[in-house]
């Protein structure tokens, strides 16, 4: 997994609701990007829904 600011500068935000998982690199598995919704009364990551 990577954790990267996109863009990242002094005005930089974080969404506090929404996370990108990059899966870069996987032995036996597909990589790719997942979008995740996060829920910060629970600490927890869900599948992003709009």
């Amino acid at each position: 997994m990577l954790a990267r600011p996109k863009d990242a500068d002094e005005k930089f935000q974080v969404a506090a609701d929404s996370a990108e998982l990059i899966v870069a690199k996987q032995r036996n598995g597909p990589v790719g990007e997942l979008k995740l919704t996060f829920l910060r009364d629970i600490t927890r990551f869900e599948n992003y829904t709009q």
